[in-house]
């Protein structure tokens, strides 16, 4: 018995839905990849920022706290001093919140 040739092109018809959908899902995974790539990127120059941002400020802070008790002067009471966590916190929030 010989398929119609109606029964053909709709079955041809089919297998070029299926293999159009597979196209579709493997752009669809390329992209994501991509997406990856390029998020992954972003998240080590984001940590390079964050980390050149703050490097070396803890110790700084420490050795100005240190000094100004030698001078006998109360660190709290220089406005720069005071706002370092604050600043700390700012930067910490940009670094880690998940929706800026």
């Amino acid at each position: 018995m010989k398929p119609s040739v109606q029964k053909i092109i709709t079955k041809l018809a089919k297998e070029k839905v299926e293999l159009s959908s597979i196209k579709i899902l493997k752009d669809d995974a390329k992209r994501m990849k991509n997406g990856i790539k390029e998020l992954i990127s972003l998240r080590k120059k984001m940590r390079k920022v964050y980390f050149d941002s703050i490097d070396g400020a803890n110790t700084n802070r420490a050795i100005f706290k240190e000094k100004a008790k030698e001078l006998g002067i109360d660190p709290n009471d220089i406005k720069e001093f005071k706002e370092y966590y604050d600043i700390e916190r700012k930067l910490d929030d940009a670094y880690y919140a998940p929706n800026n």
